[in-house]
């Protein structure tokens, strides 16, 4: 029987370095749906909240570190963490979250 990932685990060796995951609940169709509708609404800054927010909410699991190779708290804890990270890492996690096929090696 068919059993739906509501989590996916995400290989984030790109922007942490090996053996480095993510874990993330992907947006629903109707989720992007909405965001899509509701962005163009949205100033530049309420946008850039919006979608720290989705991240908060989306990406539940993690071993990421910071540059000197210390644990870095999730997002829904220290929602804070997002600035520390490197927009290389942001974009990253915006695609997992997106259900981006071509992010951690598909």
């Amino acid at each position: 029987m068919p059993e739906r990932k509501n989590e996916q685990r995400v290989d984030a060796a790109a922007v942490q370095g090996a053996g480095a995951y993510v874990i993330v609940r992907p947006l629903t169709y109707g989720e992007a749906k909405a965001i899509r509708r509701r962005a163009a609404d949205l100033s530049e800054a309420e946008q850039s909240a919006l979608s720290d927010l989705l991240l908060i909410d989306k990406v539940v699991g993690w071993n990421w570190v910071d540059a000197a190779g210390q644990p870095l708290p999730l997002p829904a804890s220290d929602p804070g963490v997002l600035e520390r990270l490197t927009l290389e890492e942001v974009t990253f996690l915006s695609a997992a979250v997106s259900g981006d096929p071509n992010v951690g090696g598909g």
